[in-house]
């Protein structure tokens, strides 16, 4: 069985987008608090 990204069920496509959004989300809560700081 060979994956593309046509082939990705809805389900775990969501999953993943979920998932870049947290990291996204964490990643500027990190830069705003580093400028808080500084």
């Amino acid at each position: 069985m060979t994956l593309s990204l046509d082939h990705i069920p809805d389900q775990l496509r969501h999953a993943i987008d979920e998932c870049r959004l947290i990291q996204i989300r964490g990643r500027v809560t990190q830069v705003t608090g580093t400028l808080l700081k500084a």
